[in-house]
This record gives structure tokens, C-alpha cells and sequence, in this order.
């Protein structure tokens, strides 16, 4: 196009984040279009795990279904509960499994710097500093051990041991 801009910028974030000082702050300085993505419909989401389900699953439909119910209408989820099914294997099926079973199955195949890095930030709830995060996880301030950290609520954040 003839003015087009240098660059193209995408800033994803969730609708929750939107009065977060960082957005508004970035929002007033940088001229930006916004796109709002909804979340797919029960329906589509059902379609969309049962497009990428195929015939990896017994009973595809049953655990499309399953899927469209639990994520919420999100395509990350579907697509992240699908590769969890198909990981669980036609096992989890013969019972009565809850997601939480299934999502444990895909949590015990990550290597263990990616299940650390995700202990990590669920149990800090918030965005971290790099070196902080990576002093935890390398083996400084937090011994080398993916310990339960807490946030102090201070200008930065610093992950701390918990007794």
C-alpha cells in the first residue's frame, strides 16, 4: 500500500487487561486499530475440536463435545484440550476422566524447563522480570528448585521463597 506504516504491531490482550495502566498508557501514545475476537459460539467450538480431533479419539464427537463445553469458546483452549486428549490416548475414555486428568497427562510430557517455566508464572499470577524468573529457574535466588513463589507488592517484581 502506498502509506503503509514501517510496521506492523500486533499487542494481543484479554478484555480484562484492557484498564491495566500498560494498555492505557500504550493505547493514548501509539495510534491503533482495535479487533475485537469473541469467543466462538458452543457450536463452533464443537466444529472446530472436531475438525482437529479427526480420528485421533475414540468417539470424536463425545469428546468434541467435551471440549467445546470446557474452553470456553476459546480456540487456544480447544486446541490445547485437543492435544490433550489425543495425549491421554483412548484410555481416559473407558472412564469417567475430568479435564483436570486430561490436562495432567499434557502437563507430565513437558520438558522440565517448559513445566517450570509454567509452575512458575501460575503460581506468580502476574507478569515477571526476566531476571528474576530466570535466576528461579536457573538455579539462583530460588536454589535451582521450582519452588511456590509469592509476589511482593512493590514497583518490581521479585520472586521470593516460600518457608
Amino acid at each position: 500500500p502506498p502509506h503503509a506504516p514501517p510496521l506492523l504491531f500486533i499487542a494481543p490482550y484479554r478484555s480484562d487487561a484492557a484498564a491495566s495502566p500498560f494498555v492505557r498508557a500504550f493505547r493514548e501514545r501509539v495510534p491503533a486499530d482495535s479487533l475485537v475476537l469473541d469467543p466462538l459460539t458452543p457450536e463452533e467450538s464443537r466444529q472446530f475440536a472436531l475438525q482437529l480431533l479427526g480420528d485421533n479419539v475414540r468417539d470424536p464427537a463425545v469428546v468434541a463435545s467435551i471440549i467445546a463445553e470446557e474452553s470456553g469458546g476459546s480456540p487456544f483452549f480447544i486446541s490445547e484440550l485437543v492435544r490433550a486428549f489425543t495425549m491421554a490416548g483412548p484410555t481416559i475414555l473407558g472412564r469417567d476422566a475430568t479435564i483436570l486428568e486430561v490436562l495432567q497427562v499434557r502437563l507430565r510430557s513437558l520438558h522440565p524447563p517448559a513445566l517450570g517455566l509454567l509452575q512458575m508464572i501460575s503460581v506468580h499470577g502476574r507478569p515477571i522480570l526476566r531476571a528474576p524468573l530466570h535466576r528461579a529457574l536457573s538455579g539462583g535466588e530460588a536454589g535451582g528448585s521450582v519452588a511456590p513463589v509469592r509476589f511482593l507488592p512493590r514497583r518490581k517484581t521479585w520472586l521470593t521463597r516460600l518457608p
